[in-house]
């Protein structure tokens, strides 16, 4: 029998999203226990990453206090692999430039230890992302505007000096928060075959290829794509299954959806003569994250899709809510299903559990954490019996596996 490259192209495919499915659940059932580390601001009460046992049946939190000392650790990324947690330090300290902090993670404690601290070359990191093998982390600076990218050795977990660096320049409608360029967000796409960074301050996405040696390089047709004027792009968040990638606006409080084009590795090997570059974004549609009632003051904050792929989750800050969407699998149109208040005040990040069944909500202004239980069923948002967890200022979330 004679299989079509177009055919095996295919399969490839299917096998690569069958395994981004299964992956989450495999590693949730391995896990014997799981910790949640917080990012945030300094304050008089916290300086670092705060961590904690976390309850995946009934979203119950209780905090150990400090996992370790460090400046702003705004957000968190942890090595694919396990053992290692990242932070941007979210300042303009160290020689007019933030840092990125690499720690390992004390298995029987949970403590972290600082192993390697680096200038990002620019002012006040925001976010940061891994690629899939955990070989470079890219960081977005969000005061100067830019994008950073580190080599990560993949036994020490250390970071070496930085091998890429992309400055952005531009403004957009909004005097007050787009004078400049503000990359807000780095990120990889499932199979880190492209990266991308959203600019808040020039209303663009910056798409990148990345080849083997981790170096991106800009995308010959398409280097960005333009968003609404005003809007913001703050964060996007993938489809784990199906070529769809969502965009959360922080200035104009709505999801856009857009089709990202890609070509696997061997097709584009196949088909030299043809290639054209990938990684493309084209816009579908754009629905709003308030309900038609709301006349106040609200923007948007944290993006999250549910790991079976069937439900988006937004965050707002002033209406204080998660709006709730869900997806259609053909299209990766959003129906908008309502929204579910958070139970505090700035509800800077949320992150869903990787099995699920429970969602966590990080309120900066107000000081706590406020823990949902989720039906993966219908999506459905439902407030756990757990009291709000006082933490201040937190601004990041981050679920860590225990192996004994």
């Amino acid at each position: 029998m004679k299989i079509s490259w177009k055919n095996l192209n295919n399969l490839f495919m299917w096998i690569a999203l069958l395994s981004m499915a299964v992956l989450p659940a495999l590693q949730s059932q391995a896990a014997d226990g799981w910790r949640v580390y917080i990012g945030g601001y300094n304050s008089d009460e916290s300086f670092g990453i705060n961590y904690g046992t976390y309850d995946t049946h009934t979203g119950a939190l209780e905090l150990n206090g400090l996992a370790v000392a460090t400046d702003n650790p705004s957000y968190l990324a942890l090595h694919p692999k396990g053992g290692f947690i990242y932070c941007v330090n979210e300042t303009a300290s160290f020689e007019g430039n933030g840092t990125v902090s690499a720690f390992s993670i004390d298995s029987k404690t949970g403590r972290l230890q600082e192993i390697s601290k680096l200038s990002t070359q620019g002012t006040y990191p925001c976010h940061l992302a891994l690629d899939h093998k955990g070989r470079r982390l890219a960081v977005a600076n969000y005061g100067s505007g830019s994008l950073t990218i580190f080599p990560i050795n993949k036994r020490s977990g250390e970071l070496s000096s930085a091998t890429a660096f992309f400055p952005y320049s531009g403004s957009s409608l909004n005097k007050a928060r787009q004078e400049g360029p503000h990359a807000h967000q780095a990120a990889f796409e499932p199979k880190s075959r492209y990266l991308y960074c959203c600019d808040l301050g020039t209303d663009r996405i910056a798409i990148y290829k990345y080849n083997n040696t981790g170096i991106p390089a800009t995308a010959s047709s398409t280097p960005f794509v333009e968003v609404e004027p005003g809007s913001g792009p703050r964060h996007m968040a993938f489809h784990p299954k199906k070529p769809f990638c969502y965009v959360l606006s922080e200035l104009s409080s709505a999801v856009t959806l857009y089709e990202v084009s890609y070509d696997s590795f061997l097709w584009k090997n196949i088909k030299k003569n043809n290639y054209h570059a990938d990684g493309k974004l084209e816009e579908i549609d754009s629905w709003s994250l308030l309900p038609p009632e709301f006349e106040g003051s609200s923007i948007a904050a944290a993006i999250r899709i549910h790991p079976n792929g069937k439900f988006l989750y937004a965050s707002n800050r002033g209406h204080d809510s998660i709006a709730i969407f869900s997806i259609n699998q053909q299209s990766g149109k959003l129906n908008p299903m309502g929204h579910i208040l958070t139970g505090g005040k700035n509800p800077r990040d949320f992150a869903i559990h990787p099995d699920g069944e429970t969602l966590l909500v990080a309120h900066q202004d107000s000081n706590n954490l406020v823990s949902f239980l989720l039906n993966p069923r219908t999506g459905e948002l439902t407030r756990s019996a757990q009291e709000p967890v006082k933490v201040s200022k937190p601004t990041c979330i981050l679920f860590v596996p225990v192996k004994k």
